[in-house]
């Protein structure tokens, strides 16, 4: 995928997200055939090249005690926004990179694990003039979504710049779809690496207050016996619209709406069918039931029998104590698709830890981190669980690999949590088409549904 850059100029006229969205029709992601990834291999060094703005480290990244010198040089440190991973990144990763690095360089690198500032910097730092680099990031790890943003305000530099090459050998093995490619700078052009195989929005169901063979597509979230039981993202929340988006096409196929699916005949279309069905009466609670225990609760108590969340989560709640104890939770995959937006890893122009930042993408690349710790040794039939974790935080990583061998990796037992063809499932978004709309969907909801 490539993506044309728009200017700052007309990027900093922008002072909230739905602004920001609007402009960036201009900024898309386009498939680009590439031949497949090559297996990982021994690169090496080359001689570094001045990057726009930053001076690059002189060392050799292929020597593990140069790197060791080059991770001292920097403080030993590297900080990452990403999500909150059901806590495991202060009981795990944080311990474990620092370890991992130890082991590799001689020196423990201090991993500052950010959340819940990301979507704040999108909508204030440009305004200021300022950059992520500038709130100390040295990567960012963020929905897909987002990736076109960042780089109209050039906020990323290639992850795979010909000096960093030898610290990145998962990269190597990332099958071509997960990758974002844009212009070439000093031998690299990776600007974002996806580790989630795929990452999507779905329902899930209590299988014991309904009969889940009537529940085929999105539009069965209508049936009467769902009114007020719902649990869904609000319509002022992205991810509100992403599980929408899922609806929409749903309708579309079955020819209830004008298509294509990303047009706003569509949009408009599905939020009269919205009106027309009552789902606003279906909806129990408006929220993230992913990080909100009292909306967990209500699942578990039978107070709502569906919710609308990430896979990641759908998979963690099928994994609780509580419901491989009483089996109550089916997870629905709607036969229209669902809509994907999968975490995506760049590396921060001008950042001060460029070193210790491609260690760490490389590191969450890597088969432990994606398994948790908890993945066959290659020939062999049994996972072991290294990291001593839980099956339900197992659930939570593991998104469907990004190369074949993390994917043989996987451990037997885990296999029914995940569809069995999980592409033909995966509705792609037209970021273009969404970046411009954004705003307009929001808008359109108030006025259809709520007559505003």
């Amino acid at each position: 995928m490539k993506c044309k850059r728009i200017s700052r100029r007309l990027f900093l006229r922008a002072t909230g997200s739905a602004s920001i969205l609007a402009v960036l029709g201009a900024c898309a992601p386009t498939p680009t055939a590439q031949p497949a990834a090559p297996q990982a291999t021994a690169v090496e060094a080359t001689p570094p090249a001045a990057a726009p703005g930053q001076a690059q480290p002189e060392y050799d990244l292929s020597n593990p005690k140069e790197v060791g010198r080059a991770l001292e040089a920097e403080g030993a440190e590297v900080s990452i926004s990403s999500w909150g991973f059901s806590g495991l990144p202060e009981t795990h990763f944080i311990p474990r990179f620092a370890e991992l690095t130890k082991e590799l360089y001689g020196v423990p690198v201090k991993l500052n694990w950010v959340t819940g500032v990301i979507d704040e910097a999108f909508r204030e730092l440009p305004a200021a003039g300022k950059t992520v680099a500038d709130i100390g990031l040295d990567v960012v790890d963020k929905e897909e979504d987002m990736f076109d943003a960042a780089m109209a305000l050039e906020w990323y530099e290639p992850i795979d710049m010909d000096i960093y090459k030898p610290l990145l050998p998962n990269l190597t093995l990332v099958e071509e779809p997960y990758i974002f490619r844009g212009p070439q700078e000093n031998g690299g052009d990776i600007y974002g690496a996806v580790y989630q195989g795929y990452e999507w929005l779905q329902p899930i169901l209590r299988k014991d207050k309904v009969d889940v063979a009537n529940y085929v597509d999105w539009t069965d979230l209508a049936r009467p016996e769902l009114r007020d039981k719902i649990i869904d993202y609000p319509f002022n929340d992205r991810r509100g619209h992403f599980v929408f988006a899922g609806l929409v096409n749903s309708l579309v196929k079955q020819d209830l709406v004008p298509g294509p699916t990303f047009s706003q005949e569509a949009w408009e279309g599905a939020l009269q069918w919205w009106k027309d069905n009552e789902m606003e009466k279906q909806i129990h609670k408006w929220g993230d039931i992913g990080n909100d225990p009292t909306m967990r609760l209500m699942l578990q108590s039978g107070e709502a029998w569906a919710a609308c969340t990430w896979g990641v989560y759908t998979r963690e709640l099928l994994g609780t104590d509580w419901n491989k104890r009483d089996d109550v939770l089916w997870p629905f995959y709607p036969k229209s698709g669902m809509l994907a937006d999968r975490e995506t890893c760049s590396a921060v122009r001008r950042a001060k830890h460029p070193v210790a930042a491609r260690i760490l993408i490389n590191w969450m690349l890597s088969i432990e981190f994606n398994t948790a710790g908890w993945y066959k040794e290659p020939g062999s039939t049994e996972a072991v669980n290294r990291w001593g974790i839980t099956e339900s935080l197992f659930l939570v990583t593991y998104t469907g690999g990004v190369y074949q061998a993390m994917r043989d990796a996987m451990p037997d037992w885990a296999k029914p949590y995940y569809p069995e063809d999980p592409g033909s499932l995966v509705l792609k978004m037209d970021w273009k088409w969404y970046n411009q709309n954004a705003e307009w969907i929001a808008k359109t909801y108030e006025r259809i549904v709520h007559g505003a």
